[in-house]
C-alpha cells in the first residue's frame, strides 16, 4: 500500500511467478513471524522472527513440535479452531496468551511471554487437497523487534546463499552424479514457492510491495484486495498518489519520513478510501527490502477500522459510567492497593459533607470507628481465604459507621471488589457504599418491638397463672360474703381484700396489654368508678391535689376494664410528672351528643367527655406534634410508650383524644369515649344478684384444668340453683356433653377455660360440641383476656366470654343474661 519515490511510470517486464529465493526472502524477512507446519500438523519450516519471538530454536523444534499437541492452544479452548484448518481448510484467527513455561512437550532452554494475533490458512496443491499449514504470529506486545529480526534474517540468508553458491562450484565435477537429486529438489523447491505464494496471497491483513525507485505496486495480497476493494488490475504498476488512496496527505509524509530516517516504520496508524469511497482506518507497519537486487518497500496493514469502533465506543461508556457515578445517590470511590483514596464521586459531599481533594489520598482507615475499622478487617480475611480457594472474584459486603466532616455519624452498607492486573495480583480496589442509618434506626426499632412481644409472652403465661389463683380468691371472697351480714365484723376486711384482689388483676391485666395489646374485652363499666380508683392508686402519697368533677348523670360505657384503666393511670401518671413541685389536677366528666361531621371524625351518637387538666410546665408545640409517637419521650428515664399505649388503646374503644397545652401553664388531655346513652345505676339495678341462692336453674357443665376453680364454679352454680358437673379437659367435656344430649337432656350452659396445657381446650372443644349441636350454650372463660377469641367470642361458636378473675356478682349477672337469651 506504499511507495516513496513519485517516478515517471514506466511499461514492466512481462510478469512472471516469484521465484524460490524472492518467497523464501518475503517469508524470512517478514516483520510478522511465521512457521509452517504439514498436514499432520508437524512443524517444518519455522522463520527467525518467529523463533526470536518465542525465544525458541529451530532444533528445539523443527521436527518436533506439532501444533495439536500445543497444551497452551489446548488450555484456552483454541484447538477447535486450530481443527477447522487442517479439517475443513478454513483460515482462522485468534489472539493467544503464549508462555513457553506452560508447553508441556518440548524442551526448551529459554521460556518467553507474549500476547499473539494468530493467523493459520491452509496450503492446498492443485487437486485442493490440504498439504500444509502456515502459521503467522503478530506481536501486539511490542513490534520494535522486527527491524533486528528481519535484517538478522537477510544477513543469515545472504550467508546461506553466499554458502550454497561455492558449494555448488566446488561440487560441479559431481553435478552429473546427483542429478536425480537435484530434480528431487526442484520439485520440492516448486512445492515450496506455490506454498508460499499461497501464503503471501491469503493473509488477511493487506500485504503490498512496492518499488522504492518509482513507488510503483509490485505485488498485492488478496488481503489487499478484500481490505480496500481494488484489485491487482487496479493497481499493479501503478501508484498509492494515482488511487488516491490516503485520507491525510500528513499520513503519507510521515511515513516517507520515517523510511528515509530508520528504514522501517512500525504500527502507523492512517485512515484510507476504500475503492467505493468509504473510508477505513489501518494500523502499518513497513521496511525496505531487497529483492532480486532491487529495493523495494514491504508494507503489512491490518484494518482497526472496527477496532476503533470499539474504542469510540468505549469512550462513550466511560462517559456515561462518569456521568452516572456522578449522578446516584450511592457512593463509588476507588482504592489503591494501599487502602488509599484515587478516586470518589461527588455524592460523597452530599452524604458527609467532604470534598474529592479533602478525602484523595486518605487511608480508608480514616473514614470508619474502630468497630468499623475491624468489620474491614474481617472482611479482608475472609477475602484471603476465598483466593486460596481459588476464587478471585470474592465481594466483600459489610456494614460500618461513618465519620462525617461536621463531626455526626451514618451508617453505610460497603460492597467491595478487588481490581487485578493480567497476572491476578491486586492492584487495588473499588465499590459502592450506601448510606443505611434509616434501615439501622429500624432494625433497632424492630428489636425494641421484638423485646416487647417476647415480654408479652411472658407476661401472658404470668397473667394467666395469677388471673387463675386471683379466680379462687376472688370467687371465694365474694361467695363468703353472700353468707355474711353486712355488720358481721368479718364483712368489711372481705370487701377490702376483695378489692386488692381486683387491683392486683389490673395490673396483671395492664402488664398484658402494654407489652400485647390486642382487642378488648368489653363490659359496661362505671366512669366514676375507674377515675376513683386510679387517682386513689397513683396519687396515693404525693404532694398532688385532684378535683374530681363527674356528676351521678354521667352515662356508663363498655370497655376492658383493665385497658381503661391503663389510661386513666398513664394520664394522672403524666400530669404528676408535669407538676414535680406540686399543683392541682382537675378531672371532669360530661355526656355529649356528636352529630355527623364533628370536628373529631367520630360517628354520630352519644358519648361522654372526660378532660384531665394539670398546671404542670406544658408542651413546647415541636413536642405537641409528637407526643403520642411510639418513643417519643422528653423523660430521662422514659422510654416513649405510656401515651402511644393510651392512644392506641382509646381507638381500639373507638374513642378520640385529643390534647391542648401552653408552655408554663399546664396541659389537658380531652377523651371522647361511646356512652350506653344511661346511668351505671341504672344498668346494676336491673341485674342486681339474689341474695336466697335457692332458685332451681338448668345444669352447668364446668371445664376447666385448675381444680380450684373447679371446685370453686361448682360451689357458685349450686349455690345459685344449679346442677353443675365438672372435668378437667376438653375431651371429657365433649363425651359428657354428648351423653346428655343424645339422652335428651343437653346443658343448659357449659363453661369453658380457653387453654388447657398440653390437651384440648375450650375453642377446639366447642368446635366439636357445636358440629352435632348447634344449638349449645357455650361460654368460653380465660386469663388471657387479650386473646382474640374472648374478643371475639361469637364467631367462635361462644354466647358470651367470662374474664378471670370474677366474683360471684359478676358470674350471676352472666349465667341470667345467658340463660335468658
Amino acid at each position: 500500500m506504499e511507495e516513496v519515490s513519485n517516478s515517471t511510470v514506466c511499461t514492466p517486464p512481462e510478469v512472471i511467478l516469484p521465484t524460490q529465493s524472492f518467497l523464501d526472502s518475503i517469508i524470512d524477512q517478514s516483520p510478522y513471524p511465521m512457521w509452517i507446519s504439514d498436514v499432520k500438523g508437524t512443524l517444518i519450516k519455522i522463520n527467525k522472527a518467529c523463533t526470536d519471538l518465542l525465544h525458541i530454536t529451530e532444533c528445539e523444534v523443527v521436527g518436533i513440535y506439532n501444533i495439536f499437541d500445543d497444551s497452551i492452544i489446548e488450555k484456552q479452548g483454541l484447538m477447535t479452531l486450530v481443527r477447522r484448518v487442517f479439517d475443513a481448510g478454513e483460515s482462522v484467527n485468534f489472539e493467544l496468551r503464549y508462555d513457553s513455561s506452560q508447553l508441556k512437550n518440548l524442551q526448551l532452554k529459554q521460556h518467553a511471554f507474549a500476547i499473539l494475533d494468530v493467523t493459520i490458512f491452509p496450503i492446498k496443491d492443485s487437486s485442493q487437497k490440504i498439504t500444509h499449514a502456515v502459521i503467522q504470529h503478530i506481536d501486539i506486545t511490542t513490534r520494535k523487534q522486527a527491524e533486528e529480526e528481519l535484517q538478522k534474517s537477510h544477513a543469515r540468508l545472504e550467508k546461506r546463499v553466499q554458502e550454497r553458491t561455492t558449494e555448488l562450484l566446488a561440487t560441479n565435477a559431481a553435478l552429473l552424479d546427483k542429478i536425480s537429486e537435484l530434480k528431487l529438489l526442484e520439485t520440492e523447491l516448486r512445492k515450496k514457492e506455490e506454498r508460499f505464494s499461497t501464503a503471501f496471497r491469503v493473509s488477511p491483513d493487506a500485504i503490498n510491495i512496492t518499488r522504492l525507485s518509482d513507488g510503483m505496486y509490485r505485488e498485492i495480497s488478496d488481503g489487499f484486495t478484500s481490505i480496500t476493494g481494488f484489485t491487482s488490475e487496479d493497481v499493479i504498476d501503478r501508484t498509492s498518489l494515482d488511487l488516491n488512496i490516503w485520507v491525510n496527505p500528513e499520513d503519507r509524509d510521515r511515513l516517507a519520513r520515517g523510511l528515509k530516517d530508520h528504514g522501517i516504520v512500525n504500527n502507523l496508524e492512517a485512515q484510507f478510501k476504500h475503492k467505493d469511497g468509504s473510508t477505513l482506518t489501518g494500523l502499518m507497519s513497513a521496511r525496505i527490502i531487497e529483492l532480486e537486487s532491487e529495493p523495494c518497500i514491504l508494507s503489512i496493514t491490518r484494518d482497526i477500522s472496527e477496532l476503533k469502533r470499539v474504542e469510540e465506543a468505549l469512550r462513550e461508556s466511560e462517559a456515561h459510567y462518569r456521568l452516572l457515578t456522578e449522578s446516584i445517590s450511592d457512593v463509588v470511590w476507588k482504592l489503591d492497593c494501599d487502602y488509599r483514596f484515587t478516586y470518589i464521586s461527588p455524592a460523597d459531599e452530599k452524604l458527609r459533607g467532604y470534598k474529592a481533594e479533602e478525602v484523595i489520598g486518605h487511608h480508608v482507615f480514616e473514614l470508619f470507628d474502630e468497630e468499623g475499622i475491624s468489620s474491614l478487617k474481617k472482611a479482608a480475611q475472609k477475602r484471603l481465604e476465598a483466593e486460596k480457594q481459588g476464587d478471585l472474584t470474592c465481594i466483600s459486603t459489610f456494614e460500618a459507621r461513618h465519620r462525617c466532616k461536621d463531626g455526626s455519624w451514618l451508617w453505610a452498607e460497603i460492597n467491595s471488589t478487588p481490581e487485578r492486573d493480567a497476572h491476578g495480583a491486586i492492584i487495588g480496589y473499588h465499590g459502592v457504599s450506601r448510606d443505611i442509618t434509616e434501615r439501622k434506626e429500624h432494625e433497632k426499632e424492630r428489636l425494641k418491638i421484638d423485646k416487647l412481644q417476647s415480654l408479652g409472652i411472658l407476661a401472658g403465661g404470668i397473667a394467666h397463672d395469677f388471673n387463675n389463683i386471683l379466680t379462687v380468691i376472688m370467687g371465694n371472697i365474694s361467695f363468703a360474703q353472700m353468707f355474711l351480714d353486712p355488720t358481721n365484723t368479718a364483712y368489711k376486711p372481705l370487701v377490702e381484700a376483695e378489692k386488692a384482689s381486683v387491683r392486683a388483676s389490673e395490673l396483671a391485666h395492664q402488664l398484658l396489654t402494654f407489652a400485647r395489646g390486642g382487642d378488648p374485652v368489653k363490659k359496661v363499666v362505671s366512669l366514676q368508678h375507674l377515675v376513683t380508683e386510679s387517682v386513689s392508686l397513683v396519687l396515693h402519697g404525693s404532694n398532688i391535689s385532684c378535683n374530681i368533677d363527674i356528676p351521678d348523670s354521667i352515662h356508663a360505657f363498655e370497655a376492658d376494664e383493665g385497658q381503661m384503666s391503663q389510661v386513666f393511670n398513664n394520664l394522672i401518671i403524666n400530669a404528676m410528672q408535669a407538676m414535680a413541685e406540686g399543683g392541682k389536677l382537675t378531672i371532669a366528666a360530661r355526656n355529649e351528643i356528636l352529630t355527623s361531621n364533628n370536628a373529631i371524625m367520630l360517628p354520630s351518637g352519644t358519648y361522654i367527655r372526660v378532660t384531665f387538666a394539670d398546671q404542670g410546665c406544658g408542651i413546647p408545640d415541636d413536642d405537641l406534634k409528637k407526643i403520642f409517637d411510639p418513643y417519643f419521650t422528653t423523660k430521662f428515664s422514659g422510654n416513649g410508650l405510656g401515651l402511644a399505649s393510651v392512644y392506641s388503646i382509646v381507638n381500639r374503644h373507638e374513642g378520640h383524644i385529643g390534647v391542648s397545652s401552653v408552655t408554663g401553664e399546664g396541659t389537658s388531655f380531652t377523651i371522647h369515649l361511646p356512652s350506653i346513652g344511661g346511668t351505671y345505676s341504672k344498668y346494676t339495678n336491673s341485674t342486681a344478684p339474689q341474695k336466697d341462692g335457692h332458685h332451681v336453674g338448668g345444669s352447668i357443665l364446668v371445664m376447666d384444668d385448675e381444680e380450684t376453680i373447679r371446685n370453686m364454679t361448682t360451689e357458685m352454680c349450686e349455690y345459685l340453683g344449679h346442677q353443675a358437673t365438672a372435668c378437667e379437659n376438653g375431651q371429657k367435656a365433649i363425651a359428657l356433653y354428648k351423653t346428655a344430649w343424645e339422652s335428651g337432656t343437653p346443658y343448659s350452659a357449659v363453661i369453658m377455660d380457653l387453654t388447657i396445657p398440653g390437651s384440648t381446650g375450650g375453642k377446639e372443644a366447642a368446635q366439636q360440641i357445636l358440629s352435632f349441636d348447634p344449638e349449645a350454650c357455650l361460654i368460653v372463660s380465660s386469663g388471657y383476656s387479650n386473646d382474640p377469641v374472648m374478643s371475639d367470642y361469637r364467631s367462635h361458636g361462644f354466647k358470651c366470654a367470662l374474664t378471670k378473675p370474677y366474683n360471684i356478682v359478676q358470674f350471676e349477672q352472666l349465667l341470667r343474661a345467658v340463660l335468658s337469651e
